[in-house]
């Protein structure tokens, strides 16, 4: 094949690519999806259930935030569940699998003062329209159930889902969850590079 066909053809496949832009990016969104998954499916020991070793954070991306519901029967046959580290000696907790928000559908954060405790700020969540869609969905199935904030594939603490959240009404999801104002600030800080780290183009190919 000579040099001007391969250019053409090359062009061609381009164009192709985005007209089809909607299914690169579903497909891309499901391997995300589950590059997501696999931050805490990594910290899962072999020896199963109770068992779990602490991911070692990266240089270049920390405080990766996710959302999984806390089982309210971990033993139903039905029910998916992993083990996640907890800090210090604790024991490692259980979660369900399938996590329902991530650093990936997090845009970015804006710190909202606790009103129950000075010094400490809940997080605004701003999230891209993937994760309010997740979002909403989470809420509905879990309003006054607690769900588990896992940071860096470690577990951190939990939140009560306490209304069904509705993205054309509200600006943000204000998970209430008191954290330190060193600590809310350096969750902040990290969002817009965790989210840009986590939604990598795959149209760059072409750039």
């Amino acid at each position: 094949m000579n040099i001007p066909s391969l250019r053409i053809l090359i062009i061609a496949d381009a164009l192709l690519g985005i007209s089809g832009c909607s299914y690169l990016n579903e497909a891309f969104e499901d391997a995300m999806n589950e590059n997501a998954n696999n931050v805490v499916m990594k910290t899962l020991d072999d020896g199963g259930f109770g068992k779990a070793s602490k991911i070692a954070k990266s240089k270049d991306y920390e405080y990766v935030l996710q959302f999984n519901r806390i089982p309210q029967n971990p033993n139903h046959p039905d029910m998916t569940v992993m083990p996640v580290p907890q800090a210090g000696n604790l024991p490692p907790m259980v979660v369900e699998r399938n996590l329902f928000c991530h650093s990936r559908d997090i845009m970015d954060i804006e710190l909202v003062p606790s009103s129950n405790r000075v010094g400490y700020y809940n997080l605004g969540l701003i999230l891209s329209s993937r994760g309010k869609k997740r979002w909403e969905a989470m809420s509905g199935e879990c309003v006054g159930q607690p769900i588990a904030i896992l940071m860096d594939g470690e577990y951190q603490r939990y939140f009560y889902m306490d209304k069904i959240y509705n993205p054309d009404r509200e600006k943000m999801v204000i998970v209430k969850a008191n954290f330190s104002e060193r600590l809310a600030k350096k969750i902040k800080a990290a969002a817009p590079k965790n989210y840009k780290h986590y939604n990598k183009s795959p149209m760059r190919i072409f750039q």
